[in-house]
Formats: C-alpha cells, sequence, structure tokens
C-alpha cells in the first residue's frame, strides 16, 4: 500500500518579446522550485517524519492502513488491516520488504525489487524537491477534463522513469505515470489537498493500471509530521515462523511427487479434506482453481486483477484456509489466491486434474531438497540451518515479490534468473536481455508459443553456447527467445527464466530463509534437452480432440503433408484417450531418426501418414545472432 508520499510541484512559462521555441517550452527545474513554494517552501525542510492512518480499498476488498515516511531519507512501512488482505511492507533507498499476517518476512533485492525500492524512496522524500539529484526534462502541456497540465519526467538514478503531471492553475501535482518491471503502465492520482502543519498534503490517493475496478483506492483520515526521524523504525523485523512444523517433531520429511510435463506435482490435503495434486512452483503464492476451491469448500472475496506472461489479465478472489499438509509439513492459516489457471497446467493424464499451486509460503518457511531423479523432495524443520551438501555449489538467492532470482552467466555474460519450478521448459531469455547483447545462437530456431497465467507470448526455440551457474557449465543448451513487450517476461533488468530441463541437471536445494541455493549435479547432468523434432504443434479443443494448430515449413510433418485443423487420432498406435496433451504428444519428442504414424481426420476423412523426426535445431554448427522480425 504505497504511493501516499508528498508528490506536490508547480509550473512556470519563460516567455520574451519574440519568443522562439526554446522560449516558449517551460523549464522544468524552475516548474519544480515554484512548485515546492506552492505546496509549502521552506517549511518542508523542518519535517522528517509523517505519520498517517486512513482506509483503503481494491477489488471489492477494504480495510484500513497506518503508514509512516521517512521524508528526509526517503522510506515508508505500511500496516494493512482487512480480512485476507493482513500484512505489513516497507521502503528503504535501495530495498523493500514486505511480511505476511504470520509474521514472516521477506526483503526484496533482485534487480527489478530494487529499481522499485529506489523510486519509491525518491518518492517518499519528495525527491523532485531536489531537481538536481535525478534527469528532469519537460515533455509537453496536455489538457484532460477541461484541467490543463505540465508534464515533467523525472528519473532518479538506478529508478524508473516518472512522469508528473502538475497543474497549470494551482501548481499542485495531479497525477504521476510510471512503467512497471512488466511494461505496464500504472497512473497515481492525488486529489483532495488539504493543509496541515504549513504544508499541502492530498488526502485521497488513487492507483490504477487501467481497469476502474482494480483502482487502489488510500483515504487519509489523519496525518501528524514530525520533525525527527529515526532510520531504525523503517528497517525490517525479523521475521518469526508461527504457522509451520513437522509433525512428529522430525528433523526433516520426504515427501513423494510426480513430474507432469516437466513441472512437480505433490498431494495437498485442506482443511483435513483427502489430498489432491497440487503444483509445486518455487515463485508462486499459494493458489486454487475455481473447481479446486469448490471441490475443497474454499469461499473466495473480492474480484482483483492478476497477469503473467501475457498482456491479458484475469480475475482472482482471495480466501484463507485454517490447514494445509504435505506429508508431514503442516502449515496453519494461510492465504490462497482463487484463479484460473491454463489447461496446459491443469491437466494430469488419466489422474485427477492439478488443483492449485504452492510455492513461496511452503518454500519460505521449510528448507526443501528437490531430487528429480528420485521424485522426492525432502523438508526440514522451520528455522534450521541446512549444512552446505558435499560437491554443491551455493548461489546467493535475491528476490522480487516472492520469486528468487540467482545470477546466471549466458556465454559468460552475467544476469538475474527467476528460479521456476513451474517452468517445464529450459531457460528463457527475455527480449530486453536479449536485444541488449545479441548472443549467437544456433539458427534455424523453432517458432512457439510460451503460455502461463495471462495469455501467451511468442517465442524462438534455439541454443547459446553456454549457461553457467558458479562453477558449473552447460554447453549448447536449449533456451527459448522470449518477443514479449509486456508482462514479467518483458523485465527490462532480469535475463530470463529457468526450469525443468535445466533443473533436471541438478539437485536442487532451497534455503528461502538464509538466501541459498545449492546444486548438486544429478546423474542426468550435460544430456541433452529433448524437444519437438516434428514441426508439428498440438492443443486440445473445446470438445477434447487433439488439433494440430501449426505446421512449421520445411519439417518432418510439413513434408508428410499435415496440415493445421486436422485432428489427431493417433501417434504410434497410442491414442489420447485418458492422457494428458503432453503424455500423447510426447512420442514427437522421441530422438531424431525415430519414424513416427499418425492417424487423423481431415474434411471428415481418416487419414493415415508417417514422417521421421529429425534435429530441427543444429546440435553442432556455428552460432549467429538472431535478428528476426519476431523480436521489434
Amino acid at each position: 500500500m504505497k504511493g501516499t508520499g508528498l508528490f506536490i510541484v508547480a509550473t512556470v512559462v519563460i516567455l520574451g518579446v519574440f519568443p522562439t521555441w526554446a522560449q516558449l517550452t517551460p523549464d522544468p527545474i524552475s516548474l519544480l522550485n515554484q512548485m515546492y513554494a506552492a505546496s509549502g517552501g521552506e517549511r518542508w525542510s523542518q519535517l522528517e517524519r509523517a505519520d498517517l492512518r486512513g482506509t483503503y480499498s481494491i477489488g471489492g476488498l477494504s480495510g484500513t492502513f497506518k503508514q509512516k515516511i521517512d521524508l528526509k531519507h526517503g522510506g515508508d512501512v505500511s500496516i494493512y488491516n482487512g480480512g485476507p488482505l493482513d500484512g505489513r511492507q516497507g521502503t528503504q533507498p535501495e530495498a523493500s520488504w514486505s511480511s505476511d499476517s504470520s509474521g514472516i518476512v521477506t526483503v526484496q533485492d533482485a534487480p527489478e525489487a530494487k529499481a522499485d525500492a529506489i523510486t519509491q524512496s525518491y518518492e517518499d522524500r519528495n525527491g523532485w524537491f531536489h531537481p538536481q539529484e535525478a534527469a528532469v526534462s519537460y515533455i509537453e502541456r496536455k489538457t484532460d477534463s477541461a484541467t490543463s497540465y505540465d508534464l515533467v519526467r523525472v528519473v532518479p538514478p538506478g529508478g524508473r522513469d516518472l512522469t508528473l503531471w502538475i497543474d497549470v492553475k494551482d501548481h499542485l501535482l495531479r497525477r504521476i505515470a510510471q512503467k512497471g518491471a512488466d511494461q505496464q503502465e500504472s497512473i497515481t492520482v492525488f486529489s483532495d489537498y488539504r493543509q496541515v502543519d504549513g504544508v499541502l498534503y492530498p488526502f485521497s490517493v488513487r492507483s490504477s493500471t487501467g481497469d476502474p475496478s482494480q483502482d487502489v483506492l488510500l483515504s487519509v483520515q489523519e496525518i501528524q509530521f514530525s520533525p525527527n526521524v529515526d532510520v531504525a523504525d523503517f528497517a525490517p523485523p525479523a521475521s518469526v515462523i508461527r504457522d509451520a512444523e513437522l509433525l512428529g517433531d522430525a528433523k526433516e520429511a520426504p515427501v513423494p511427487f510426480t513430474v507432469s510435463d516437466g513441472r512437480i506435482v505433490v498431494e495437498v490435503s485442506i482443511n483435513g479434506k483427502p489430498p489432491l495434486p497440487f503444483l509445486l512452483d518455487s515463485g508462486a503464492m499459494n493458489m486454487l482453481t475455481p473447481d479446486g476451491a469448490r471441490q475443497l469448500g474454499v469461499a473466495g472475496r473480492g474480484d482483483l486483477a492478476a497477469g503473467g506472461v501475457g498482456n491479458a489479465q484475469v480475475t482472482a478472489k482471495l480466501a484463507r484456509v485454517k490447514e494445509m499438509k504435505i506429508g508431514r509439513a503442516h502449515l496453519s492459516d494461510q492465504q490462497f489466491i482463487i484463479i484460473p489457471l491454463p489447461s496446459s497446467v491443469v491437466e494430469h493424464g488419466n489422474q485427477s486434474p492439478v488443483v492449485g499451486l504452492i510455492g513461496y509460503e511452503l518454500l519460505r518457511r521449510f528448507a526443501a531438497r528437490i531430487d528429480y531423479q528420485k521424485q522426492t523432495v525432502t523438508f526440514y524443520k522451520p528455522g534450521s540451518k541446512i549444512d552446505k551438501p558435499s560437491n554443491s555449489e551455493a548461489l546467493r538467492m535475491y528476490f522480487n515479490d516472492r520469486t528468487p532470482f540467482i545470477q546466471v552467466g549466458v556465454d559468460g555474460t552475467p544476469a538475474y534468473f527467476g528460479v521456476d519450478t513451474g517452468d517445464n521448459g529450459a531457460a528463457t531469455l527475455f527480449k530486453p536481455f536479449y536485444q541488449a547483447h545479441l548472443f549467437p545462437v544456433q539458427l534455424p530456431g523453432i517458432a512457439r508459443k510460451q503460455r502461463g497465467i495471462g495469455g501467451e507470448a511468442a517465442s524462438l526455440l534455439t541454443r547459446v553456447e553456454s549457461l553457467s551457474f558458479g562453477s558449473y557449465t552447460l554447453t549448447r543448451p536449449l533456451v527459448e527467445l522470449n518477443f514479449a513487450n509486456s508482462g514479467i517476461f518483458a523485465m527490462p533488468l532480469t535475463g530470463g527464466n529457468l526450469g525443468y530441463k535445466v533443473f533436471r541437471n541438478f539437485i536442487l536445494t532451497f534455503d528461502y530463509e538464509h538466501r541459498l541455493l545449492y546444486l548438486e549435479k544429478s546423474v542426468e547432468y550435460g544430456r541433452a534437452m529433448r524437444y519437438n523434432h516434428s514441426g508439428l504443434t498440438l492443443d486440445r479443443a473445446e470438445d477434447g480432440s487433439i488439433v494440430v494448430t501449426t505446421v512449421d515449413p520445411h519439417t518432418p510433418a510439413a513434408d508428410a503433408g499435415l496440415e493445421a485443423g486436422d485432428i489427431v487420432l493417433a501417434l504410434n498406435g497410442k491414442t489420447p484417450n485418458g492422457k494428458a496433451l503432453y503424455e500423447f504428444g510426447d512420442v514427437l519428442s522421441d530422438a531424431a531418426g525415430k519414424m513416427v504414424e499418425i492417424r487423423f481426420i481431415r474434411e471428415g476423412k481418416e487419414q493415415h501418414k508417417t514422417f521421421v523426426l529429425r534435429n530441427l535445431i543444429p546440435v553442432e554448427g556455428a552460432f549467429r545472432a538472431y535478428t528476426g522480425s519476431a523480436i521489434h
């Protein structure tokens, strides 16, 4: 619940007798200085701390908040109460932190989180009152709803671009426009300015990303200013784990899992009911599908927007469950978000569909060792220090929200990558990172779509020369160049995301409490990564049938005459009955040289063809930079 720092400025226009365009353009620094005077001037230098209380509302949910702001150094702490949104969060000059209702704290220090913290700290201390500290430029004058504004761009060093909308008449800041890490623009609107202790302060703050139903409205009821501030009041509190234990006072507890299309599936009991399948996703918050919530009798509140890989947003609700159990790991009073998940995630073959995700909340409380070959995840007693496994590489973890990040070398170039056990691919390179470096890749590649919550994004499956993790290096691994312009795969300060095809090279030990990830080589270390060698892309239609959606040119499927729209009945005699899409299509990822027999229906007639799989991405040969139109 941020954004209630003091945001106030003013405008001046320089005119000459015979004005040129340069003379007509307002001086942005003069605008900021004039606004400073209009909103309180020197009185601001005498105020170091603000304490606020009020109410908030978002997506049908409401509650109360308290906030303290460090006006001198830049920082804040917000405490909010209101059912499922209970918690607290804070900002310091170069990092932020969050604490859930149980008192567990996570410091946010990955590059994107650091940029957000720098920006929020700048706003908290009204950095625009000191315009020499940031890059400042004038944009233009705009009129909206009969009100004219001068737009000034400020960029605090290391922070986000901010566009300030300054009212031409009263010289007060009325809006801030900012693009976040996901490249989506948010607008913060300030109104109901009141005189308090010699300065003007907005008592109403509305933040929006374009959907009015999802606006966050803060209504200030009381504010007090102080001439003194103690920076210790804004430091993150110590974490206390009160809501998790290993039953039977065990020190560790192994839990079996299955791998479904590269994703970890564990059985979870909610509120004492029989266990149901959940995905273990290292960066996900607790999630339930609407069907899963109905099965478990869990009711949600609110109508919140959520996004992910693509540009689209979906509606979500918040709920709390009394308890959840994964083997001997027991958690009480947990928050869940109820949200639709893609069918490719929910499908679980002949077994019951996946009903949700667990991840961050579980791993933040229990250190865990994931062994893909033994299909076992071992949880350790909360709060225990994990000894470094022998012959392992210890990597520092950084966090942005709930997602852990580690430093990875791409052809020797370091970058921060998300560690995502819910990703069934290899390594995804985000568009800003790839465009900045144009790493040589193996061509031709395979055009694909990466899917997730929020839609899909175009990508190219190919190879780079190497990925390095400390002293470990994978040579000629598969990577996916993602071309999203917005969403979490378009973050400008992040290299990319890591998934199953990378993780299966290792045994992973997560220690969120001490911010460490241990990697041990597995028996599959360095083995070739599987991919579709046919050129066919399959999907499940609404009636449950398997349909060819695309056929890449110059591939075995194209040479055999397969076409988009063909309804697939069998692959090498295997029918789709009772199988998840990935299980049925797994034949297409067999080794190059294998023959595939396909039965399908086209225009009501059954047909039969054969083709031989081949390497569509060369395993040898020179690399070169990809500059295809898909990244522009």
